[in-house]
């Protein structure tokens, strides 16, 4: 029992908790107040064209490719056609990414503090509100992820293909980071995994 106390009393005074607590403490009291009509109504009002059956680039202009769009349009289908949907996916993509964050990046005790708790400033600075590139940063941290799992793992070629995969998804969602991070994942992978003799050997 005493165990599992303390266990507990570790997680809850973890870096990535206590950062958890902190964003959600700051998101909370303005997770309602207002709307942004640039980035949030940008997005709650292309996801709706789409759920109402409209087709990107068919029957409506795009600047940027459609995937964040998609995403939000099924949350419509699934959840209604609420503001508060995109709001919420906003904190649940929050919340994946300092977890994610915690697994990728590792730093001396008090830093560690001092990293996810400027990280959850951050995000609660980017959004009271929803916005469309936050899907793209969820897949890029994924991408990591498995990145990182590619180099303890050299004998597979899995988690590239999941990295393609990943960067494909990171592509629809923000065309921007989906072909900076091709290249660079891309150059990784050749040059700082084993697998920078996959091409020569299959030549």
């Amino acid at each position: 029992m005493l165990n599992k106390l303390v266990f507990f009393k570790k997680i809850l005074i973890s870096p990535l908790s206590i950062s958890i607590i902190f964003f959600l403490v700051l998101q909370f009291p303005i997770f309602n107040y207002g709307f942004n009509y640039r980035d949030e109504g940008y997005l709650l009002n292309n996801a709706q064209r789409i759920s109402n059956g409209e087709i990107p680039y068919v029957d409506f202009s795009l600047a940027i490719t459609p995937g964040a769009f998609y995403i939000q349009a099924l949350a419509f289908k699934i959840f209604g056609n609420y503001v508060v949907t995109d709001r919420i996916l906003y904190i649940l993509c929050v919340i994946f990414v300092l977890v994610l964050s915690s697994k990728l990046f590792k730093f001396p005790k008090h830093l560690n503090y001092v990293y996810f708790l400027s990280l959850a400033l951050i995000y609660t600075g980017m959004g009271a509100f929803a916005s469309y590139n936050m899907y793209g940063v969820v897949f890029v941290m994924v991408s990591l992820f498995l990145f990182k799992k590619l180099k303890e793992n050299i004998k597979t070629c899995f988690y590239a293909f999941l990295i393609g995969l990943v960067n494909f998804l990171t592509l629809t969602t923000k065309q921007t980071y989906g072909f900076i991070f091709f290249f660079s994942f891309l150059f990784l992978i050749i040059f700082f995994t084993r697998h920078r003799y996959l091409f020569r050997n299959t030549l």
